[in-house]
């Protein structure tokens, strides 16, 4: 578990996390899992009839994120990105939107 990040079990796949900030959100877990499918799907490829994909994101769309100005240039030997405060706010806004218990599929 990452240093500030503390996730607190509710109910079967929703979870509590207490964010940062100390900010409390509510998350479908499997609508988060569902997320970071479609993502990895998209850096997918063909290699000996199975199908592999990066654990990483792909570097265009950090590329991309910075050039927007919501991260910071993720070129750099670092294993983490820093948001910007724009980038964090969209961040937390787009996961409420995407992975609250009552956000439609």
């Amino acid at each position: 578990m990452r240093p500030g990040v503390f996730i607190l079990r509710c109910a079967e796949s929703i979870i509590d996390v207490v964010t940062h900030d100390g900010t409390s959100m509510r998350y479908d877990e499997a609508k988060v899992d569902e997320a970071v499918l479609a993502v990895l799907y998209l850096t997918a490829w063909e290699e000996h009839g199975t199908t592999r994909v990066w654990k990483a994101v792909d570097w265009g769309v950090t590329a991309r994120l910075h050039e927007r100005g919501l991260i910071d240039d993720p070129r750099n030997n670092n294993k983490s990105l820093l948001f910007t405060d724009e980038g964090v706010a969209l961040a937390r806004a787009a996961a409420e939107k995407l992975f609250s218990p009552t956000a439609s599929r």
